[in-house]
């Protein structure tokens, strides 16, 4: 136990309003020596609320009201 250490690394390739691409690189190192190493590129979509309630309401939901501040929809 321990004489592994773990550490992932990110780093942002491009970003946009809605989308990102990010690179990870994952690596197991015991004491100087790499173990394993595994890159992976990956690409994240995350709207804006105005998009979002756009696509809901053209679907037909409808805002309902909730406590606490907290958004939900539903279909009539």
């Amino acid at each position: 136990m321990g004489r592994h250490t773990y550490t992932v690394l990110s780093e942002i390739l491009e970003s946009s309003e809605e989308a990102c691409k990010a690179r990870y690189l994952y690596r197991i190192t015991e004491g100087d020596k790499v173990i394993n190493e595994e890159e992976i590129i990956g690409h994240a979509y995350r709207p804006v609320r105005e998009t979002i309630e756009e696509e809901l309401v053209g679907a037909g939901f409808i805002q309902a009201d909730v406590s606490e501040g907290f958004l939900s929809w539903r279909l009539p």
